[in-house]
């Protein structure tokens, strides 16, 4: 759902991350309804912004998948709210 509170509860587990892993390059996959919560944390090198698009471009996995396929990650962490 990628919702704001989702993002506000991923920010432990990403501080986690940088504690255990300094040396580690994190980066946020974040919808642009919530990026700005998680951009200016300490803990991220860099937030990719994916848009829900309209048209063709309207399924958020094809826009997921066209924003991360520039980069080449070691490790991908999927974080779900709710219960």
């Amino acid at each position: 759902m990628n919702k704001i509170g989702d993002m506000i509860y991923a920010i432990p587990l990403v501080r986690t991350l940088r504690n255990e892993f300094p040396e580690a390059t994190i980066t946020v996959l974040a919808e642009n309804t919530n990026a700005e919560v998680i951009r200016h944390q300490p803990y991220i090198d860099r937030v990719l912004v994916y848009n829900k698009g309209a048209g063709i471009r309207r399924s958020r996995i094809v826009n997921i998948m066209q924003t991360i396929q520039v980069t080449d990650f070691d490790i991908d962490i999927g974080v779900k709210g709710g219960f």
